[in-house]
């Protein structure tokens, strides 16, 4: 596009010898049939909206989840520096812990974390954490301090409380905690203490 800022710097190159050899391929003027404008589905329904405040959290690096507590606090994963960060209902920085889990030492010590991809709190403010590349959910008390970890690393076909890359995590009414389990492409149901229920 003529107004992205780095088009002057772009070049494209062609090896002499590919052209050459595509004229033996008998291609098509194109290869497969441009997409139809099909309707939006939620065309009728769709609100333009903006942010009513922007929250920016010092120290965090690529913040990627954020859950509401029951006070209305918020606690925020941050991807970039493997950290949660705790923030007032107006959104003043209360604490932050964790750190980067020791490499190669999957899953890491409790309260370190690979790359948090999801975050939820109970209604007792509990926090869980989705510790993405530690295979495991972590699960803090609402001030920080660790309480449990589960899930074991591996494919559901060899337990239930198998998780590989699990992304997401979130408090049902029922107080079970349901986990996204990317790797095993499942939903996993835990109960508050680790237990694995279906």
């Amino acid at each position: 596009p003529a107004d992205w800022p780095l088009v002057d710097r772009m070049r494209v190159y062609i090896r002499k010898d590919l052209p050459v050899e595509a004229q033996n391929l008998a291609l098509s003027p194109y290869q497969i049939e441009d997409a139809q404008n099909l309707a939006e589905a939620y065309d009728a329904v769709r609100q333009k909206l903006a942010p009513s405040e922007a929250v920016s959290a010092a120290g965090l690096v690529s913040p990627r989840a954020v859950a509401v507590a029951p006070d209305g606090s918020l606690y925020v994963a941050a991807t970039g520096n493997n950290r949660v960060a705790h923030l007032d209902p107006i959104r003043n920085s209360l604490t932050a812990w964790g750190s980067r889990s020791p490499e190669g030492e999957a899953p890491g010590p409790e309260g370190t974390f690979l790359d948090p991809g999801g975050i939820a709190v109970d209604a007792n403010g509990n926090v869980y954490v989705a510790d993405t590349w530690n295979y495991r959910i972590q699960k803090f008390s609402p001030e920080g301090s660790f309480m449990l970890a589960f899930g074991t690393p591996g494919e559901a076909q060899s337990g239930g409380d198998r998780l590989w890359g699990p992304r997401g995590v979130a408090v049902g009414p029922d107080g079970n905690i349901y986990v996204s389990d990317t790797g095993n492409k499942r939903i996993a149901v835990f109960d508050e203490r680790g237990n694995y229920l279906r």
